[in-house]
């Protein structure tokens, strides 16, 4: 399995300078990493909701997946939901 963050890189060696970006990571059942994301929005900061997954259809589908959502600056007001969203997909 691969965890991503649509439209976000982070490091593969958080804390070190220099690390290689990545865009996902292959995981394997039990493992855990914690994504240090540089950036909210990828580097066009970007405002929006983005899914995080570990990108295999029927896992999505059973659930496993998330928004990040990424307002336009700290303590922006979330607006009421009036229709269902769409998802910034990689």
């Amino acid at each position: 399995m691969a965890f991503q963050v649509s439209g976000h890189e982070f490091p593969l060696d958080h804390g070190i300078t220099g690390a290689q970006m990545i865009e996902a990571r292959t995981l394997v059942t039990g493992e855990t990493f914690d994504a240090y994301i540089n950036a909210a929005g990828g580097a066009t900061g970007a405002t929006g909701d983005f899914e995080y997954s570990v990108g295999r259809d029927p896992i999505v589908r059973s659930g496993d997946w998330g928004i990040l959502r990424v307002l336009p600056f700290p303590g922006a007001a979330v607006a009421p939901r009036t229709s269902t969203p769409s998802l910034q997909r990689l």
